[in-house]
């Protein structure tokens, strides 16, 4: 048995019934819906949150999220932009700072190296230009239009 906090149609909290006191089923004083149900349908409280809303009269199965990127607007999973930003600038302020070296004076690179770093390093900074265009087509940070770094540099 576990005991369901439902508000705005999506489960907040999930707990196991205390000995005494538990709450009774049914709207509370806070506005928040408690319900009761027996399992979890063999998931964790964490995908069973993910998975599980409130019709508004019953429990409803929704398909997993695309993306740890992505949340529920109550009838589709949406990318959070926001997130997937911050998420995407993170990786590649990551890159940048790998590439850093390459546009020192002393870099031990040709010309055509050092140029060839400076147009990657450009494209690492308008990527994100694209994510804003259009951001429902990123939904993991593997789909963001990551450049191709020159064959000299190792990234990874």
């Amino acid at each position: 048995m576990k005991i369901l906090v439902i508000k705005d149609k999506e489960i907040i909290n999930i707990a196991d019934p205390f000995p005494v006191n538990n709450p009774e089923q049914g709207i509370q004083p806070d506005g928040n819906l408690v319900i009761y149900v027996n399992d979890l349908d063999g998931l964790s409280a964490h995908d069973y949150i993910r998975q599980t809303f409130w019709n508004g009269t019953a429990l409803e199965q929704r398909s997993p999220p695309p993306s740890d990127f992505c949340v529920w607007n109550g009838t589709a999973w949406e990318v959070d932009t926001a997130n997937y930003l911050k998420q995407v600038r993170y990786n590649r302020d990551l890159t940048l700072f790998k590439t850093d070296w390459t546009q020192l004076p002393d870099a031990p690179l040709t010309s055509e190296q050092v140029a060839e770093s400076a147009t990657y390093r450009q494209a690492l900074r308008d990527m994100t230009d694209a994510i804003v265009a259009n951001p429902q087509a990123y939904v993991n940070i593997e789909d963001a239009p990551w450049p191709t770094p020159p064959s000299f540099l190792n990234v990874s």
